[in-house]
């Protein structure tokens, strides 16, 4: 069976924590916008556009790195980028930086798309072709349902933590301290991602469709 292959196996380990580390970050990083700055929804969208921007201009160069150092590589890249977003939102000042704010949301963006190319192309050379149909299925319902489910649950659990120890502080801080306990629980999850096993070089350098580095 397919699921018996070690590689579809990493990999659904892989693009669960990655995708865990999705929901944990960006709908919060906009709920800090929005509640920890009071900005209005005309700002937020402009947020939502340097999102968008950070994914096209990231999305080339993400593709050529793969090819250079392996997908796997730039999956781990992607990873410590959320957690190096969660640390951003940490430190971030108490009067709204649209310089600050603008360099986040665009990072946002990059790692998100780098780390579906990343996926993308670690799949297409680990997978045979006859199984990529039946494989792609299993990891879609494995690494989108499940994290779905599981970071919802953690970030809420977070939230409603957050807000019971420190529901007198200004929305901000309550804000940061989310970030402090979900970069910490992103932290362990680095050792899983190194599991999967990195591609041959010849593997490694071969072109990636459109449509992957399109994503």
């Amino acid at each position: 069976a397919l699921i018996k292959l070690s590689s579809l196996r990493q990999q659904i380990l892989a693009g669960f924590i990655m995708n865990t580390a999705v929901i944990l970050i960006m709908p919060v990083s906009m709920l800090t916008l929005k509640r920890g700055y009071g900005v209005s929804d005309r700002q937020a969208l402009l947020a939502s556009l340097l999102q968008f921007a950070g994914s096209i201009l990231l999305s080339s160069p993400a593709a050529k790195l793969a090819r250079l150092i392996g997908p796997r590589r730039v999956l781990q890249v992607a990873y410590l980028a959320f957690c190096a977003i969660g640390c951003l939102w940490i430190v971030c000042p108490a009067k709204l930086s649209w310089f600050y704010a603008g360099l986040i949301f665009v990072l946002i963006g990059g790692a998100y798309v780098t780390q579906v190319n990343a996926v993308l192309h670690y799949f297409l050379q680990t997978i045979p072709e006859s199984r990529r149909i039946v494989g792609s299925m299993i990891i879609s319902v494995c690494t989108g349902v499940g994290p779905g489910l599981a970071g919802m649950l953690i970030s809420g659990l977070l939230l409603i933590a957050v807000e019971y120890l420190y529901g007198e502080a200004p929305d901000l801080v309550r804000y940061r301290w989310y970030f402090v306990c979900s970069t910490i629980l992103l932290l362990p999850g680095i050792a899983g991602i190194r599991k999967l096993a990195p591609l041959p070089d010849e593997k490694r350098s071969r072109n990636i469709p459109p449509s992957v580095t399109n994503a």
